[in-house]
């Protein structure tokens, strides 16, 4: 399991492994640093075709009420699951979904690519997803999007960059949303 989420009685859940965790031991060096490469620890090899699985599953019970897997998270980008209100989105390398959180049954897909350009060469990098009542807002190491969650259309874009060694930061309090 990489990620949990709660709400409403229900757990998402989100099971499988993007990243090569048994050849953690036999890591490459990170480049060139002025601090030594264990203190950075081993290098984690992304896998070439990832496999992950969406579950809901009844808190109190345990009861599946619905799955996701296969070709639905094909190239799912992990920690960008978020649920709020009769949605749950998540984000591939190539789209962003929106589900209605109590079926499972697909609201809408769209086409929004992610791109991570890791400046140092380390890793760390991700997007991040945040959602409101109406929107979805992606950042990735270029730009932030809104998305309308009721169709999917992009509302609105502007620039954004990666943080050191994490996904960008992006805020929303009071209907007013803030990206680095």
């Amino acid at each position: 399991t990489t990620e949990i989420l709660y709400d409403h009685g229900v757990l998402y859940v989100v099971i499988g492994d993007p990243t090569d965790t048994l050849g953690v031991a036999g890591g490459s060096a990170l480049g060139t640093s002025q601090f030594p490469r264990d203190v950075y620890g081993p290098q984690i090899a992304v896998l070439d075709d990832p496999k992950s699985t969406i579950v809901a599953l009844e808190a109190d019970s345990g009861r599946m009420l619905w799955q996701k897997s296969g070709s639905d998270t094909a190239g799912y980008h992990g920690s960008s699951l978020a649920v709020r209100g009769t949605y749950a989105v998540y984000s591939t390398t190539k789209d962003l979904v929106c589900l209605d959180r109590a079926s499972g049954r697909q609201v809408w897909r769209v086409p929004a690519p992610i791109v991570l350009k890791d400046p140092i060469g380390v890793g760390g990098v991700a997007a991040s997803l945040v959602i409101s009542d109406d929107a979805a807002y992606l950042a990735d190491s270029e730009n932030i999007r809104a998305f309308s969650l009721k169709d999917g259309t992009v509302m609105w874009k502007g620039k954004a960059t990666l943080n050191h060694h994490k996904p960008p930061d992006v805020f929303l309090a009071a209907g007013v949303v803030w990206s680095d």
